[in-house]
């Protein structure tokens, strides 16, 4: 399947469109193929290729229960989110998507406390930021 000259051969055009089909990693298809990251990438580019549903990579860990657990305790309580994020060792798009996964909605009055912290924080960096100081 090795091909140096850059041209894609119809051997690696199947073995590409079948794979990430599959839902393997590009870096697995890459390295199969012998091509560079940016080789693959570009190509699935160019043929347009995507994944059918349900076949996302999934290169992320799962979720626990204890996980979930703590997610939707903090949710209710109306923990900030990058609290939240800290505690689980996660992305914040990894709590928001998990979150929205389980149905979880955010307390009115947690909301608005959350507003409510984050602009007093923004004032108080503007106003070091007005006076001179490094904020």
């Amino acid at each position: 399947m090795l091909n140096r000259k850059g041209v894609w051969d119809i051997r690696e055009v199947r073995f590409l469109e079948d794979s990430y089909k599959a839902g393997d990693t590009v870096e697995t298809i890459a390295k199969a193929l012998k091509r560079s990251l940016s080789a693959v990438k570009s190509k699935i580019g160019y043929m347009m290729l995507t994944r059918p549903v349900g076949k996302a990579v999934c290169n992320k860990r799962s979720w626990t229960a204890e996980q979930d657990a703590i997610l939707k305790q903090g949710w209710k309580d109306g923990t900030p989110r990058r609290v939240i994020c800290e505690a689980l060792g996660r992305s914040k798009s990894s709590v928001t998507k998990r979150a929205s996964l389980l149905g979880l909605k955010r307390p009115a009055e947690a909301l608005t406390q959350v507003r409510r912290d984050a602009h007093l924080v923004r004032q108080a960096e503007h106003q070091t930021w007005l006076s001179g100081g490094v904020s």
